[in-house]
């Protein structure tokens, strides 16, 4: 009867919910934490086909694109000239509706220094209609138009200066053109140069084309590889045993998204180092965003990894799942660029 009458008394002293029960509380949900950051910490480090999907292949395509992306900086600068003379073969449209003089015959005599660039005049606006899609390729256009009359018998002209993607280095061409055009009249002759920076010995503008592809697709394996742990601890029914023993869902997968947000911008940040020390010249926004494309990911990740049976599965539904949704960013990006670069001047 003692006894009872103590624990009773003891048990008044200090009823659930007081100050040191919550400090108890407080302390164990950290040490279960704790405990959930060390285990996914020991669980990445001997799992090697984690460590290679999330930090080995990053690193080594950072490696790999700044390596051919890049340039010997012991290379000296060549002054080269690039012209028309450059091109073997092509076609130069003038499109003067107006039959202007002026202008056109300027053009004609700058383009009089290429004999192998074949002339073609057409008394029209209407570039769509009449430009040639067969060989000799077109190599550049200028459309002569009038913009309005101040009632003097002045007229304003506005020139516009067309060049496809596909010549090469045509921003120095439309440079080169203009130049002359306007600086060769009356006699006065100009040789225009261009200071050009060898980057390399065998130089491909496929790389260009190459780079984003790769770099889209380690971000891809990257999310992918976080529904791996998840996926294992759910076939191994080791995270139902981690709730059994008190661990609350939120505070699983909380560790579990803080863990992994820790690891995504700590990869991106290795990688952006390692394109930095290739001179790439990255924004410290690129490497926000591409932590955020991970981030953001990873409720998607843990989603597939519970939903599906097995780890490949869950992994390979995601890379795909992914690499689908890029396809339309890639074929928006090709129809949205022009097909040809253009400069407008107003006389």
């Amino acid at each position: 009867m003692g006894e009872a009458t103590e624990v009773k008394r003891c048990t008044e002293m200090e009823p659930l919910g007081s100050e040191p029960a919550s400090e108890f509380r407080g302390c164990l949900f950290m040490w279960r934490f704790i405990f959930l950051l060390w285990k996914k910490i020991m669980l990445s480090l001997f799992h090697f086909p984690l460590i290679l999907s999330q930090v080995l292949l990053p690193i080594f395509v950072a490696i790999y694109l700044g390596s051919i992306l890049s340039g010997d900086l012991e290379v000296p600068s060549v002054k080269v000239k690039h012209s028309f003379a450059s091109i073997p073969r092509g076609r130069f449209l003038l499109f003067n509706p107006k039959n202007e003089s002026t202008v056109s015959t300027l053009v004609m005599r700058v383009m009089h220094k290429y004999p192998q660039i074949e002339v073609l005049v057409f008394r029209s606006e209407n570039v769509k209609l009449f430009w040639p899609m067969d060989w000799p390729w077109v190599v550049g256009a200028v459309v002569i138009k009038e913009v309005a009359s101040n009632g003097m018998g002045a007229v304003a002209k506005e020139i516009e200066y067309l060049f496809p993607r596909y010549v090469f280095h045509s921003d120095l061409l439309m440079m080169q053109v203009v130049s002359d055009v306007y600086f060769m009249s009356g006699g006065l002759k100009m040789s225009v140069g261009f200071e050009m920076r060898l980057r390399k010995e065998k130089y491909d503008r496929s790389d260009f084309v190459l780079a984003p592809f790769i770099m889209m697709l380690t971000h891809i394996l990257i999310t992918s590889s976080f529904t791996i742990i998840p996926a294992e601890e759910q076939n191994s029914h080791f995270k139902h045993l981690q709730i059994m023993t008190g661990v609350s869902p939120c505070l699983y997968w909380f560790a579990t998204l803080i863990y992994d947000i820790f690891v995504a911008f700590l990869v991106c940040l290795i990688v952006l180092f390692i394109l930095f020390f290739f001179d790439w010249s990255f924004s410290f926004s690129f490497y926000l965003l591409a932590a955020l494309y991970c981030v953001i990911n990873l409720p998607l990740a843990y989603l597939v990894s519970t939903l599906l049976s097995t780890t490949g599965i869950a992994f390979l539904f995601l890379v795909i799942f992914q690499s689908l949704a890029f396809i339309p960013l890639f074929l928006a990006d090709g129809m949205l660029q022009p097909p040809v670069r253009n400069f407008r001047c107003l006389l």
